[in-house]
């Protein structure tokens, strides 16, 4: 018996369902994987699901220890109203903390935690908010701190405060960063404060490029806004200009705290002794520059908003920093845990 060969007709036919088994197989291969890559997306599954909600967090840190309040919002809770859209401004501003970050925290959406954070920035700069919260200290009197001390008292007893600049970091788009860049290379904006010598700030301008001098800044302020008494001036170092508002140490003489060394090195002059003592009080606008950037981390991450958002954003936190008119002191630690 003999077989018959396969004709050209069935060669073609059997390629032809190879062809079609192969194509088959890629794809049913190619579908598993796009269903693989694609079921998140198909099957919607909640993402912010913690049992204890933003507001149950905040409901038990109010409820709780001061010093665990303190730790993540900076501030004593008998100064915030129990709402949950002031403590994500204020866990924002502490821990300087990302939107992705909040979102976990507080178990809400993106877009909510950017509404919250601004809607509580714009409040907390507002004249309503000032005109009712910010108390300014007294030009009157002469303040405590000198008058109750030695070594200061007659000699500042006109004295109002202290004031500098300080340099904070700042996000700015490439075609400014040269006006922003200070004389030591980094990106910044130049904020002018005068506070008393009981911490507490009398006065704020922000804004300013980091290039800009301190003197430069203190004229824009005198036009705008600065009042200073006739009789009254401001401590100041010797970045800025020697007039009837303003006492600025001797040029030349050493005058920094930590150009003493140790308490035996005795001025030898009275230059040397009136710039001593100079900055033994004007170390209070240092003390309280410190204070602020250590409470509020997130003046000092350069956060990428707009110039504008973030000159809000020091103008908020310093103004917290305070406590709304209180002294920047924190809880004692040693009250426990």
């Amino acid at each position: 018996m003999s077989l018959k060969k396969p004709t050209h007709d069935a060669h073609r036919r059997s390629r032809h369902r190879k062809k079609c088994k192969f194509a088959l197989l890629c794809l049913m291969s190619t579908a598993t994987v796009a269903v693989g890559h694609l079921a998140p997306f198909l099957t919607r599954t909640p993402q912010h699901t913690s049992i204890l909600t933003g507001e149950k967090w905040l409901r038990e840190l109010l409820a709780g220890h001061p010093v665990r309040f303190y730790n993540m919002f900076g501030m004593n809770n008998k100064y915030i109203q129990k709402e949950e859209q002031l403590a994500i401004f204020l866990r924002m501003a502490r821990s300087g903390g990302s939107n992705r970050e909040m979102q976990e925290r507080f178990q809400r959406s993106a877009d909510t935690i950017s509404k919250c954070f601004h809607r509580v920035l714009d409040l907390l700069i507002s004249p309503q908010f000032y005109s009712r919260y910010v108390k300014l200290p007294s030009e009157e009197h002469t303040p405590p701190e000198i008058q109750k001390n030695p070594i200061f008292y007659p000699f500042f007893k006109d004295c109002l405060g202290a004031i500098d600049g300080t340099h904070i970091d700042a996000f700015v788009e490439t075609s400014a960063s040269a006006a922003y860049r200070n004389r030591k290379g980094r990106l910044s904006t130049n904020v002018l404060a005068a506070c008393t010598f009981d911490l507490r700030f009398s006065y704020l301008l922000v804004g300013w490029e980091g290039s800009a001098t301190d003197s430069r800044i203190f004229k824009d302020a005198r036009e705008h806004g600065l009042a200073i008494p006739p009789g009254k001036f401001y401590l100041a170092d010797a970045g800025f200009p020697s007039c009837d508002t303003l006492l600025v140490p001797y040029w030349g003489v050493r005058y920094h705290l930590k150009e003493w060394g140790n308490a035996t090195d005795k001025p030898r002059d009275y230059k040397e002794l009136f710039n001593l003592r100079h900055s033994q009080a004007r170390n209070a606008v240092e003390r309280i520059f410190g204070i602020v950037k250590r409470r509020f981390t997130l003046i000092n991450a350069a956060p990428e908003y707009s110039i504008h958002t973030q000159s809000k954003i020091i103008l908020a936190t310093y103004g917290c920093s305070v406590d709304f008119g209180g002294r920047s002191a924190s809880p004692s630690a040693s009250a426990g845990s």
